[in-house]
């Protein structure tokens, strides 16, 4: 009974210990778009 409560309770642990996605979603997706907006207008300086 002791083992199983104690794996029980180190399983949760290992749940809450996963890694969190600390950084918002729509702010990633915007750095991704100015990113690319970026290379656009670098590539169309250089055409010119």
């Amino acid at each position: 009974m002791v083992v199983a409560t104690g794996a029980i309770l180190v399983l949760r642990a290992r749940e809450s210990l996963k890694p969190a996605h600390l950084a918002p979603w729509r702010t990633v997706e915007t750095l991704k778009e100015d990113q690319e907006w970026a290379k656009d207008q670098i590539e169309q300086m250089q055409i010119t």
